[in-house]
């Protein structure tokens, strides 16, 4: 029997996976402000640059332009626009690895893993989601639909992997009705 709190620790599950993935490179990019300008730092830039490197983690694209003004090319230049599509990893295993234990959680509460199961995806998209919209801007266009979409199917594969899906779908009763309907076709076309 499902019980609804175990939907709402999932819900929370996906929240803190959220947190964490996008605090783990906000760590590393308020570090690197503090050590090169101080506490003078732009803070706001730099949770659009984290919040930028957690999009690539989830599988989005993050489109940046430098413009002359920055410092970082060489003045009389036009603006460089370029296109980022690689994935950090390790930050990527950390989101599957909190993934997997939300599934293991829903799957020690209930044998009805879907609705926290999907709950998680989508709140996990959701967030991902809010996420790029609040760091695009300022040279950044983080590919919010990319990120959300791709980044939460790899939230719920994960997930489902920790509660151990492939138990309680009905994949069993699925696979022997096709391979009798295939049966049933096959003996009638031989004849």
């Amino acid at each position: 029997m499902p019980r609804p709190i175990t939907y709402l620790y999932s819900a929370v599950d996906a929240l803190v996976a959220a947190a964490v993935g996008l605090g783990v490179p906000l760590l590393a990019v308020v570090a690197v402000q503090l050590a090169t300008t101080g506490f003078g730092s732009d803070f706001a830039a730099g949770f659009e640059y984290a919040a930028a490197i957690w999009a690539l983690s989830l599988g989005g694209s993050v489109g940046a332009v430098l413009d002359p003004s920055s410092g970082l090319v060489p003045a009389g230049t036009e603006a460089v626009t370029f296109t980022l599509r690689v994935m950090p990893l390790g930050l990527t295993l950390l989101t599957v690895w909190l993934a997997h234990v939300t599934g293991v959680r829903v799957r020690a509460a209930s044998d009805l893993i879907w609705p926290g199961l999907l709950l998680t995806g989508a709140l996990f998209g959701a967030a991902a989601a809010g996420v790029s919209l609040a760091a695009s801007g300022r040279g950044l266009d983080i590919g919010v639909w990319q990120t959300a979409v791709v980044g939460a199917v790899v939230f719920l594969g994960a997930a489902f992997v920790g509660a151990r899906g492939w138990q309680v779908a009905p994949f069993d009763s699925i696979l022997s009705s096709v391979e009798e309907r295939t049966r049933a076709a096959l003996s009638q076309g031989l004849r």
